[in-house]
């Protein structure tokens, strides 16, 4: 798969999705909205942020928006051929995302409903049409499951799987139970013996199945600015740095601006919502929030899954931006040049906002920003005084950080990268090691251990942070990549791809495979970083018989081609004098 020409579809998905933004603002209200509408969308970081990353939710949310719109127009009484558009957009969605299936029914019956008092047949075709409409998009889809399982599979067979983690009381209990889930076969089996055991969980003690539930809905809607606070910051940037873990992966400056959009857009959306003109209009918007809210809370409740129920907001944010405006225009005794609606003053609409706005924040709201933003008024002093080269001020002001907020992982983390940076590699293990003990699946502490190893000497720790990483995040080229750039020391005499003692000093590798011992395949291109020497260079290679490849030294005389003679019989693919610090291989 070529994964650069993807994300750029990908993006481009993103960049025409903010044209589905406005056709919905356009529909719900007018032209100006729909106008602001796909302005917000287009400067919203987390959209932003997908198009960088493979998620679904690049194409679901356009999806989503469209769908609503087209529903909408049907609502409003447009041509049966609307409900029609929306159902197969409802259908595309889902076969994007699953959770889209169960917002078909809901939309149909609203349909019903809301044409059960124009002539007869009016409500009940539009629903029909619309089912029919999501239907054929979805039924090759459920008859191509049927011919390859067996069984009645709508869409996909991970509701049930994802239900069942959500119910999973221990890492322990998930290990065991996934040997034997995945020792299931067929598909819709493995998915029916999910759902067993998810319901006998519930009815074994439904308090704590709702509790859950209810834990789970807090963390849909939380700030992702709450995992540097809580230290649970587990992933690595781009640039190196630990960042938290979902798509775009945010450092700290734009998580902030995200999360301060997302508030902007939450609560300006429940306004909007409480005050549109026809609240009849606006019920297919509250009817997906519940739908995919619901299913967060009997599933996995992850921030990344509340993107589509965010953006469905930005129509009515959009709104009430523009009836905010206008009131302030009246007030400056100017013409209100505003958008109709409702008047802005005390009644049941202000009161329904007040508590639509009062309940996210309780949502969001969480104590550890105290002590967080403690301990952040040290650690930003501290970069001050790195910055002024004063390694001694910043040691104490860290320290204080850290003291203040002893149980977050990365002031232990910010601690150690100033003893690296100073040279004292034993105490900065020591520091990152403290670090997994308030955070054990800490991508980037594991990662630094195991690249301290080397010049410490101390090769079981790096097969053991490698194996750790491994068992969690199946350690591959990203993690390579990024050790290149942060490798301590001199290469070992001799780099073995997938090596603990090697890491680093190798980019460009798949994750280990059954089908090799040693050595990782490439993935087209691979680096590998050489010792200076004036002696022989060695290079062994593995591959399928006749595949030619590129062999190269930087700064040395040029590329060499050759193939391999013998399936799967790793060769000297090539030998020589050579002085460069760096040697490539191209797997063709």
């Amino acid at each position: 798969m070529d994964v650069a020409r993807a994300l750029l579809l990908q993006a481009g998905l993103m960049g025409a999705g903010a044209l589905a933004f406005y056709a919905l603002g356009r529909q719900l209200f007018d032209a100006r909205v729909g106008l602001l509408s796909a302005l917000i969308a287009a400067l919203f970081v987390p959209l932003a942020a997908f198009g960088s990353a493979l998620y679904a939710e690049a194409l679901f949310v356009t999806l989503i928006a469209l769908a609503l719109a087209a529903l909408d127009r049907a609502l409003a009484g447009g041509r049966w051929t609307w409900a029609l558009a929306a159902g197969a957009a409802l259908g595309l969605a889902t076969l994007t995302r699953a959770v889209g299936l169960f917002l078909i029914p809901a939309a149909a019956l609203w349909l019903f409903w809301c044409g059960r008092a124009a002539p007869w047949g009016h409500g009940g075709a539009r629903a029909a049409a619309l089912l029919l409409g999501a239907a054929l998009v979805i039924a090759p889809w459920t008859a191509r499951n049927y011919a390859a399982h067996g069984r009645l599979i709508l869409v996909d067979t991970n509701g049930g799987i994802s239900m069942w983690y959500g119910a999973v009381r221990s890492p322990e209990e998930k290990d065991a139970r996934d040997r034997e889930l995945f020792a299931v076969p067929n598909l819709a089996d493995r998915q029916s013996l999910a759902l067993r055991w998810t319901l006998e969980r519930a009815a074994e003690n439904p308090a704590e199945f709702i509790g859950r539930a209810r834990f789970k809905i807090a963390s849909l809607y939380l700030l992702q600015t709450r995992s540097y606070a809580a230290g649970d910051v587990i992933s690595v940037g781009p640039a190196g740095e630990p960042v938290v873990q979902n798509a775009g992966e945010l450092p700290l400056g734009l998580t902030l601006l995200a999360d301060a959009q997302y508030i902007l857009i939450m609560l300006l959306g429940i306004a909007g919502v409480c005050f549109a003109p026809d609240l009849r209009r606006a019920l297919p918007t509250l009817l997906w929030v519940a739908v995919a809210t619901g299913l967060a809370a009997l599933t996995i409740g992850h921030p990344r899954l509340r993107l589509p129920i965010v953006v469905v907001f930005v129509p009515f944010c959009a709104y009430a931006l523009l009836r905010l405006w206008g009131a302030w225009r009246l007030r400056r005794g100017r013409q209100a040049d505003g958008v109709g609606g409702p008047p802005l003053r005390r009644g049941w609409r202000m009161y329904a906002a007040a508590g639509g706005c009062a309940l996210f924040i309780l949502l969001i709201g969480s104590t550890r920003y105290v002590t967080w933003l403690a301990g952040e008024r040290h650690a930003l002093a501290a970069r001050w005084a790195v910055a002024a080269g004063d390694p001694g001020r910043a040691r104490a002001l860290l320290e204080q950080a850290r003291d203040t907020d002893p149980q977050n992982a990365l002031r232990w983390i910010a601690l150690a990268e100033l003893m690296r940076a100073q040279g004292s590699y034993a105490e900065a293990d020591a520091l990152y090691g403290a670090a997994i003990e308030r955070e054990g699946r800490s991508l980037y502490a594991r990662g630094m251990r195991a690249l301290l190893a080397a010049p410490l000497g101390r090769p079981e720790t790096a097969r053991a942070e490698l194996a750790a990483i491994d068992d969690y995040w199946r350690a591959g080229n990203d993690l390579y990549r990024w050790a290149w750039e942060a490798a301590v020391g001199a290469p070992p005499a001799a780099v073995i791809p997938g090596a603990p003692e090697s890491l680093g000093h190798y980019d460009g590798f798949a994750p280990a495979t059954f089908d090799l011992p040693a050595g990782r395949w490439t993935l087209g291109d691979g680096r590998v970083r050489l010792a200076p020497t004036c002696g022989e260079v060695a290079l062994a290679l593995r591959g399928p018989a006749g595949r030619a490849g590129d062999i190269g030294v930087d700064g040395g005389p040029g590329r060499r081609r050759g193939g391999l003679r013998g399936p799967g019989k790793p060769l000297g693919g090539g030998r020589g004098g050579g002085r460069g610090s760096g040697q490539r291989e191209r797997r063709g």
